[in-house]
């Protein structure tokens, strides 16, 4: 399996413009994939979820209701109970034995008894009419919630789902607006999965950064290079692979207006290259340094969904199915040290 160094810069950068965002839910494209593909479900889902509760809340009114009528029907009952208690409690504080410290306070006790005896024994109807209309009126307002949840379920189900709506609506937006470092990081992902399947003869390089000081001249374009980002760097025994990922649809591939991906991979391999071969601080294992043994670099450009049927000078156009086979053609021109080597010294230089 292939030996795999860095992450990808459209995913870091995805994360970094989203958590300006505030949002922190997403690990990985696949988390991002997976919040695109369910966001319908997610939203009926939690619409379906606050029905629910709205049922069964009116559910347990319900039973609250139910409750309270069967307690209406006791209340009599409860009263009596509440009097025969008192009756024993006075029949027992009548048969304590007192002092003259504690006749007093027994005295007390028992008056304050035989006054709630007879309050109750006296307004025994009342009481229990008047227990009865507050209970009643508990019931008439669950009832009147119970209609209000059912003739405006939909108005409540919105209501009360509107923070958690705004938030999947929120993330959808932002996810929308940020659709290019998406697509550009579903396709970096993509290429690294892919590579991954790889044996470990082949190593990974993920936003691979180089700066130049002074910085690389390319005398044809007179452009002064000083400094490069690759999507990804394989280093093999047959050579280096720089890889330029795009997940660009047709419309973008005939669109002028976005930069060549053909001119910004020569630009990068050309200051690579020079880079590469005109290091004199390493040497091979078989005493030739990188003055005099070149090391290739072959330009790939990876397509995710579309590509051009044109053919382009000194970069192959490839679809994502079609990657490992084109790398694993190359016969190796590298030792097992020398490529240790390389990879060593492109660790050691990158930033």
């Amino acid at each position: 399996m292939t030996k795999i160094i860095g992450k990808i810069e459209s995913l870091k950068a995805l994360k970094k413009e989203l958590n300006k965002k505030d949002i922190y839910i997403f690990n990985s494209v696949s988390d991002i994939n997976e919040f695109i593909r369910e966001y319908k479900n997610k939203k009926n889902t939690l619409l379906k979820n606050t029905e629910n509760k709205i049922l069964e809340e009116i559910k347990s009114i319900r039973i609250k209701i139910d409750n309270r009528n069967k307690k209406i029907e006791e209340l009599p009952s409860l009263l009596k109970h509440d009097i025969e208690s008192i009756d024993i409690d006075i029949k027992r504080l009548a048969n304590i034995k007192t002092n003259f410290i504690t006749k007093h306070i027994i005295k007390y006790k028992l008056r304050k008894k035989e006054r709630k005896r007879y309050y109750l024994i006296e307004n025994f109807d009342y009481i229990v009419s008047n227990q009865q209309q507050n209970i009643k009126n508990i019931i008439s307002n669950l009832n009147s919630k119970i209609s209000y949840l059912t003739e405006n379920k939909g108005k409540e189900i919105k209501k009360r789902s509107e923070t958690q709506i705004y938030e999947l609506n929120y993330i959808k937006s932002t996810i929308d607006k940020l659709y290019p470092l998406i697509a550009g990081a579903i396709g970096e992902n993509m290429v690294v999965k892919e590579l991954s399947k790889l044996s470990d003869d082949y190593v990974l390089f993920n936003d691979f950064h180089l700066e130049f000081d002074p910085p690389i001249y390319n005398k044809k374009t007179k452009d002064r290079i000083f400094s490069i980002q690759i999507d990804h760097l394989l280093v093999a025994r047959s050579g280096i692979f720089l890889l330029e990922t795009k997940n660009w649809s047709k419309s973008s591939i005939k669109s002028f207006d976005l930069r060549s991906p053909i001119d910004q991979i020569l630009r990068t391999s050309y200051a690579l290259f020079v880079f590469l071969n005109n290091l004199q601080d390493f040497e091979f294992t078989n005493s030739h340094h990188w003055g005099e043994k070149k090391i290739p670099i072959k330009n790939l450009l990876v397509m995710i969904n579309n590509k051009p049927k044109n053919e382009f000078k000194f970069v192959k156009v490839l679809k994502l199915k079609e990657l490992n086979g084109f790398i694993e053609y190359f016969e190796p021109i590298f030792k097992k040290n020398e490529l240790k080597n390389i990879v060593n010294i492109l660790t050691r230089f990158m930033h």
